[in-house]
């Protein structure tokens, strides 16, 4: 019995700690059971027209009535029977085993009192998109057949404000005879075909 116990034992440590607690809440409800047809035995032997089937599920368990045989059933319970004196059917408390997993949170609570009632919030106005302001366009020049040549003037510089087509190589390309060989050379009131 002793080496069953201890094999019995070895087993129960090599558990999980899951495993640990199926085996407790089995035993828990092992013990609940014998307590309640225990419980439910004594009820028996009180309650108009039970049997004595009924009352002998333990033996002891009900004062007065017969057991199956017709023997009359005694009102205490014999030493060494489960639940008897000196067995208990619970023991005692055993030291406190570990902490589990957290369980899932909680519902939310209440919703709080409404407050004071306040001033309604007002958005100010979205501000205006910005007009764009178009930059002015100036006139276009009137359509000149010739420009004279101002001091500090250059054919590109003369192409850019006449919005010449073609820019200063076409300008140059039409002057050619009057500007000579080097485009980058002009003077003072040379007149230039536009």
């Amino acid at each position: 019995m002793a080496n069953w116990i201890q094999d019995t034992e070895e087993e129960f440590k090599k558990l999980p700690p899951w495993g640990r607690v199926a085996v407790g809440v089995v035993v828990v409800g092992v013990v609940a059971l014998a307590y309640y047809q225990y419980r439910k035995g004594a009820a028996a032997s009180t309650t108009p027209g039970a049997t004595a089937t009924d009352a002998s599920l333990l033996p002891g368990a009900a004062s007065g009535g017969v057991d199956a045989n017709g023997n009359p059933i005694s009102t205490s319970i014999p030493t060494g029977t489960i639940g008897g004196p000196g067995n208990p059917i619970i023991g005692p408390t055993g030291a406190p085993g570990p902490t589990g997993p957290a369980g899932a949170p909680g519902a939310p609570g209440k919703t709080g009192a409404p407050g004071p009632v306040g001033k309604p919030i007002v958005k100010p106005p979205a501000p205006k998109p910005p007009i764009p302001t178009k930059k002015p366009i100036p006139p276009p020049h009137p359509r000149l057949s010739t420009y004279t040549v101002q001091s500090g003037d250059s054919l590109s510089v003369i192409a850019a404000r006449l919005h010449y087509a073609g820019g200063w190589q076409q300008l140059y390309s039409k002057n050619r005879g009057v500007v000579g060989g080097n485009p980058n050379l002009i003077y003072p009131d040379q007149k230039l075909v536009l």
